[in-house]
Formats: structure tokens, sequence, C-alpha cells
């Protein structure tokens, strides 16, 4: 399964770092990510081994062909119990 990120931030990255730790992590790839700051969005393509980073949520959009699903990472501050 390859999975696509939208986000760079804390959420995103323990995210990525539980697949690691899952007997599934064979299975799931890392494959692409996108968010506001590109110096981000390298950091985690470079640490993560993803294959794409998009320069906007249209490129990701578009690509829609290759990936199976998109991770939303959105912060605690927009929880609705916060």
């Amino acid at each position: 399964m390859k999975i696509v990120f939208i986000g760079a931030g804390r959420i995103t990255r323990w995210f990525l770092d539980d697949i690691k730790n899952t007997k599934y992590h064979n299975d799931i790839i890392p494959y692409g990510i996108y968010n506001l700051t590109i110096e981000q969005e390298k950091e985690y393509q470079a640490k993560y081994q993803m294959a794409k980073v998009y320069n906007s949520l249209e490129e990701l959009i578009d690509d829609y062909a290759n990936y199976d699903l998109a991770y939303i990472g959105t912060s605690d501050r927009f929880s609705k119990n916060s």
C-alpha cells in the first residue's frame, strides 16, 4: 500500500515512525508528501525514503493513480475537543 501524506508535523512523524515498527512495515510504502514548507517536505522525503514531494495539493490529487491512501496529519489545535 502506497501512502501520501498531507502535513509534515509531529503527528505525521509519529505515524511514519509507527509504520516502521508494525509487522506490516514491508507492505506499507510512504510514497509522497505535501506540506506548506518545502524544507520540511524534503526532510521527510529523505528520512522516510519517499519517492515524491508535491508542490501543491492539486498536484497530489492529480497523482491519485500512483497511491492508495492519503493521510492528513492535522495538529491537535484542530481537534474539536481542544
